[in-house]
């Protein structure tokens, strides 16, 4: 049997967060920086960065194999890095519209909620070799 684990890692990039502490803004918590999707057609994981900023900010969502500033990426093999398997990226928020590979302004307040949703939008194929797939998604922040 053939093991194929497809994960993402996410990694978080505050700028000037210690430089201006007078605008009392960081990052809050994250629920998860290592995702794992599961090897089927539709297998969803997910993020959540909660971050508290009363002034203005702007945030950038990245990813490493990024297709598109619709979220489409993928996941690559880290052996052989011609076989690679489609994903459908997603950012949510209680406000503001969000673009993958744009740096936009954030929204304020205190417990502000990004979601980040990925999907697997392929069907396993048999030639795919078994090993890791991944994909580094990246969140910059700068205060």
């Amino acid at each position: 049997m053939r093991e194929i684990i497809f994960g993402i890692l996410l990694c978080i990039t505050a700028i000037n967060l210690y430089a201006k502490p007078y605008k009392g803004c960081g990052v809050d918590r994250i629920t998860e920086t290592n995702m794992q999707l599961g090897n089927y057609k539709g297998s969803q994981v997910g993020t959540t960065i909660f971050i508290n900023c009363n002034s203005g900010y702007h945030i950038k969502f990245q990813s490493r194999n990024l297709r598109s500033s619709l979220g489409d990426s993928f996941l690559q093999n880290t052996i052989y890095p011609k076989y690679k398997v489609n994903t459908r990226m997603s950012i949510n928020s209680g406000g503001g519209s969000y673009v993958w590979g744009r740096s936009v302004s954030g929204i304020t307040g205190s417990n502000i909620k990004y979601s980040i949703a990925v999907v697997f939008v392929d069907y396993l194929n048999r030639n795919l070799p078994a090993g890791d797939y991944e994909d580094t998604i990246s969140v910059n922040i700068g205060f």
